[in-house]
Order: C-alpha cells, then sequence, then structure tokens
C-alpha cells in the first residue's frame, strides 16, 4: 500500500433497510464495507479516475446479521453476500449439495483473505489490471478514453474471449462456480428488492461498471437452486499457494449412468465476465469421447480472439475445459479437484 487511509465518514447499519437508505442519501460518495480485503487497497493506492472518486462514506454491513447467514431449503441454498469465504468452505450443507461452489470459495487468496473477504466482495471486486491499479493511469474502467493493456502488457489477467473496450479479465472465482449452477443475486434498493441471474449479473466490457448493483442498491445474497447437478470448479494460477486466476472452469452437470446431461461451462479469468461457453451440452450427446473432447478444444479456440501476448491461455482452458467435465463423472471430484493445477 501507498498511503495512509484518507479520511471518510463510517455508518455501522444494523438492517438492510438503513443501510439502503444511508447509500441513497450518500450516493455516489458510499460504498459498502464488508471484509475489505479490496476496497480499502484501492482508498490507500489512491486509486481513482474521473467516474472512480475515492469514497467519502464506508457503509460497514458487520452488524447486519442475516447478511452473513447460510441456509438452505429441499429447493435452494441462500449464501448472504456477508458469509465469509472460510465460512462457505466449512458449511456441510454447501460441501454436500455444490462441491463446485465450495472448491471455488477455497481456491480465492490465502487463509487470511478467505477469513476475511465475503461472497459479495469476492463477486463484486474490481479489476486486477496493472493499469486499473495504478494511480497514474486514467484507464477506461475508471472514466478515462482508452484501455491502456490493449497495446500494453496484456500477459496475464486479460481477456482471450468478449473483447471490448477494456479487455480487463474478471477476477472472481466464486462467480463461474455460481453461474453454472444457475444461481440468483438478490439485490436491495429504494425501490425494493430485485431477483438477477448470475449470468446477467455482470455487464459488458462497454460498461465502466462491473456489474448491476446501483450506488444506492446492496447486495443481499446468493440463491442457488438445489437440482441434483455435480459441480466442480478448477483453476490455473502462475503461483499455486495464492494468486488470481490465468483461467478457470466452473462446471455443472446431471450425471446418470455414467453419463452427462444439461451440462454447463463458465469459463474465469480470461473474459470482462464469467464467459458461458454455449453448445458444450450438444458435443455430449454421444457421451464425453474422444471425438467430443476435440471438437470441444476446437469450440473454444474458434470463439477465442487473444491478445499479443497471453494466446497462451487458450491451451490452459482447453487444458482445463476437458479435465472439467473428465471431473463432473468421477465420485472424487468433491474432494479433489478444485486444488489441481493444469497442464497447457
Amino acid at each position: 500500500m501507498l498511503h495512509e487511509l484518507p479520511e471518510f465518514e463510517l455508518f455501522l447499519p444494523s438492517s438492510i433497510e438503513e443501510t439502503v437508505e444511508i447509500l441513497r442519501d450518500h450516493r455516489g460518495k458510499a460504498k459498502v464495507l464488508a471484509g475489505g480485503t479490496d476496497l480499502l487497497g484501492l482508498m490507500k493506492d489512491r486509486v481513482e479516475g474521473p467516474s472512480m472518486p475515492i469514497p467519502e462514506v464506508l457503509v460497514s454491513i458487520k452488524n447486519v446479521k442475516s447478511l452473513r447467514s447460510i441456509s438452505h431449503t429441499d429447493s435452494e441454498s441462500r449464501v448472504g453476500a456477508a458469509a465469509t469465504l472460510i465460512e462457505m468452505v466449512n458449511d456441510a450443507g454447501l460441501r454436500e449439495r455444490f462441491p463446485g461452489l465450495v472448491q471455488s470459495a477455497g481456491a480465492v487468496g490465502t487463509n487470511q483473505i478467505r477469513n476475511m473477504g465475503t461472497l459479495g466482495g469476492n463477486l463484486c471486486q474490481r479489476p486486477w489490471c496493472w493499469y486499473f491499479r495504478h494511480p497514474a493511469f486514467d484507464c477506461f474502467k475508471k472514466g478515462g478514453r482508452q484501455c491502456y493493456a490493449i497495446a500494453g502488457d496484456n500477459s496475464t489477467y486479460f481477456s482471450v474471449y468478449d473483447l471490448g473496450v477494456c479487455v480487463m479479465a474478471h477476477p472472481s472465482d466464486t462467480a463461474p462456480a455460481l453461474t453454472s449452477l444457475s444461481a440468483k443475486a438478490e439485490i436491495a434498493g429504494p425501490e425494493g428488492t430485485r431477483h438477477v441471474s448470475l449470468r446477467d449479473f455482470f455487464l459488458d466490457p462497454r460498461n465502466q461498471r462491473d456489474h448491476v448493483v446501483g450506488d444506492d442498491e446492496l447486495l443481499v445474497s446468493v440463491e442457488v437452486p438445489n437440482e441434483g447437478r455435480r459441480s466442480v470448479y478448477l483453476k490455473q494460477r502462475v503461483r499455486n499457494n495464492w494468486d488470481f486466476a490465468l483461467a478457470s472452469v466452473g462446471a455443472s452437470a446431471f450425471v446418470e449412468d455414467a453419463a452427462l446431461s444439461s451440462a454447463v461451462m463458465v469459463l474465469g479469468g480470461v473474459a470482462p465476465r464469467p464467459h458461458t461457453v454455449e453448445g458444450v451440452d450438444d458435443l455430449l450427446a454421444d457421451g464425453l469421447t474422444e471425438a467430443a473432447k476435440v471438437k470441444l478444444r476446437t469450440l473454444l479456440a474458434e470463439n477465442a480472439r487473444p491478445l499479443r501476448l497471453n494466446r497462451y491461455k487458450l491451451r490452459i482452458v482447453s487444458a482445463l475445459a476437458v479435465r472439467a467435465l473428465e471431473a463432473l463423472l468421477q465420485d472424487s471430484s468433491a474432494s479433489t479437484a478444485g486444488r489441481t493445477p493444469a497442464r497447457g
């Protein structure tokens, strides 16, 4: 960190309604403070731009107990936005129902970060592009006119799919896993509560914002339907002890008689938002054959537009995608798949 925290006003609401009221009254100047692992770093480093002022007001949600709960019914599981990543990893219901989600939470950062970081923070964190994080660059995501990574160093945390005005790669681990499980976000605002599919939660790279939660709104929870799907999350990174994804895969499917059906595959670390691979289920009509694997690799390559320095990511994505489908067919996937590095 480059500096001490700048001065700010701190609020400690005790309810969702009070939190929304404060955000509404200080719209454009306030940010929600949960674990603070991303937000406080941005403030200390003075990361700001024409449309990204340093917050003058922080609204801590540590006293809003309902935001930290994890609950289960027969039809779904609900994870509060302020639930920590380690609480998700240790929750017996999530481990039984959604091993891919648990693997994704366990793949975030270090033990210290997982103890502080929250689900909401992991979904809503800002880009880890070094041009965005450097105070000297007024990049597009901060309100500037250009994306410096397009002509600059785009070797690691940048996209090979869905390129736009900005080519950063979305850094969330939990987002691909949740998107593959058809999860929905619950968002509270001055006009009431709304539900948004995780597939529609993240904005495309033409937007300076990363997600649909407004300045006067609060991400309350994520709801995951309990459909009996098997799930898996795989991640490749520069450093295996902690790092953001060079590429990751969240996948889920129904498994019966050693066959996959209704398979969903979502890529992370390779697009400005979680990238759903269209057509995966069609490739598995005759099973996970060698021919199907070849078709999947071809599909992934045909839809890619790698940048000057990150073409290597295609090999990683190809390896992860095939291994994710193989893991869905293995009973041991729930306990082993999230930690296995890919070989490109």
